[in-house]
């Protein structure tokens, strides 16, 4: 997952930095986060603190233009009802509290209320199907199969996206450091190990490729 912070600096990007799974860019202010925008994308864009001038309102509507799988959240430290309906009005998809805890500051709603997936920090399960991050093995009914390491991440990246058709630039983005430098066949070879290790194994199609789109994760 790839985090775009902008604002006031908040203990979430080192808390991040403990999870391999986790990556956060820091813009100093809305110019700075459009010219991340110009090489990079997000699973969310979080605003820290920072006042909706008219000119921040008119970025943010047009990143969200062009970003639709993006959410975009407000965190303030101080919150009134009038303040998070002009957020959500706004086109914000959440307006939150700064909490007191790093670890509580960001949870992405989205895939933690669907109801196709149990998710947790180990492991995804979706019916006979069990991904574990620790371990990096997928169990599929009686079988278990250990992946190569990114070829597992790519896996669990559009499992936790399930039935939506993710760019190979969103999937770069959200497990390279420097997506920008990763060779343009690296996901080629990642889909391939993915189905070298499930298809033939388990005899079930995980991930279907849509032309021109990118990959879902079908089962």
């Amino acid at each position: 997952m790839r985090y775009l912070l902008i604002g006031e600096h908040t203990p979430f990007s080192e808390y991040c930095e403990q999870d391999d799974y986790c990556l956060v860019d820091e813009a100093e202010d809305m110019w700075d986060a459009e010219l991340f925008f110009m090489s990079r994308e997000y699973d969310s864009v979080i605003l820290v603190d920072i006042a909706l001038s008219p000119g921040t309102v008119k970025t943010i509507k047009k990143l969200r233009y062009t970003f639709v799988n993006t959410s975009f959240i407000l965190l303030q430290k101080k919150i009134n009802n009038k303040d998070e309906i002009n957020a959500l009005r706004m086109g914000f998809d959440d307006f939150v509290g700064m909490p007191q805890y790093p670890e509580a500051q960001i949870v992405d709603t989205r895939v933690q209320k669907a109801s196709f997936v149990y998710y947790s920090y180990k492991q995804i399960k979706i019916d006979d199907l069990t991904l574990n991050r620790e371990t990096k093995m997928v169990y599929y009914k009686d079988k278990g199969v250990k992946m190569l390491s990114k070829a597992f991440d790519v896996l669990y990246y559009l499992a936790l996206h399930r039935h939506r058709v993710i760019s190979k630039m969103r999937i770069l983005c959200a497990l390279y450091p420097d997506p920008e430098f990763v060779g343009e066949n690296t996901m080629e070879v990642n889909i391939n190990n993915i189905r070298s290790a499930l298809d033939k194994n388990f005899g079930v199609e995980f991930i279907d490729t849509v032309r021109r789109r990118g990959y879902r994760f079908c089962y």
